[in-house]
């Protein structure tokens, strides 16, 4: 995702009151190991949505994936947190449409 984009995702995090339950899901050593686990899967299946494969932190999360509208698709497992599969799915199809939005306005 572009720099650009990282700003935009966060600002989204925080106006809709997600970003320290994302921060904390994302920090997660078990979230990270699937993360990585869906890169490699997503690299080797040739989808074009990873670069590369990401390291634990946010900026290379970032850096390898593609796609800005699967920002949250594939930060972590959703039903396997405190807020759980509704509410990331939720916020995942607001983010969807606000790419849409962005990317008509660009």
């Amino acid at each position: 995702m572009e720099k650009d984009l990282v700003k935009k995702f966060t600002r989204f995090l925080k106006e809709n009151n997600a970003y320290a339950e994302f921060v904390s899901e994302f920090k997660s050593p078990l979230h990270k190991g699937i993360r990585v686990d869906w890169a490699y899967s997503e690299i080797s299946q040739d989808t074009g949505l990873f670069k590369g494969v990401p390291n634990e932190s946010f900026k290379s999360y970032c850096r390898e994936l593609i796609k800005p509208s699967e920002a949250l698709n594939f930060a972590f497992e959703w039903d396997k947190t405190k807020k759980g599969f509704d509410f990331w799915g939720a916020l995942s199809s607001e983010w969807r449409r606000e790419i849409k939005r962005y990317f008509n306005k660009v």
